[in-house]
């Protein structure tokens, strides 16, 4: 519950997974199925719909570890607000059993 309102980002676990996707940004054109995917989405879709943009180098490159903190803040704005945590202890079973009471 802690790790929802209060994430930790490091900047490890960042340059990790801008590793992975960067390996499969230079792959993407192995696949054939995947070529015709992607360019018959930019037919239906036209070329500059949100539909059809691709992860590219530059774009993973330039992601920080504030972007990421940036963003988290814009998603949970009120984390010092306990209401979502009071939402989250309401749901489930309820009952005295269920609590151990």
């Amino acid at each position: 519950m802690d790790l929802l309102f209060h994430p930790k980002f490091s900047v490890e676990k960042l340059a990790l997974a801008q590793q992975q996707e960067a390996t499969g940004i230079v792959r993407r054109n192995d696949d054939e199925s995947g070529i015709a995917d992607r360019e018959s989405s930019k037919l239906v879709y036209g070329a500059n719909s949100p539909y059809t943009r691709e992860p590219e180098l530059s774009t993973i490159g330039a992601v920080t570890v504030d972007d990421l903190k940036a963003l988290a803040q814009s998603h949970h704005p009120r984390q010092a607000d306990h209401r979502h945590q009071r939402r989250l202890r309401r749901s489930g079973d309820g009952s005295q059993a269920a609590r151990g009471i």
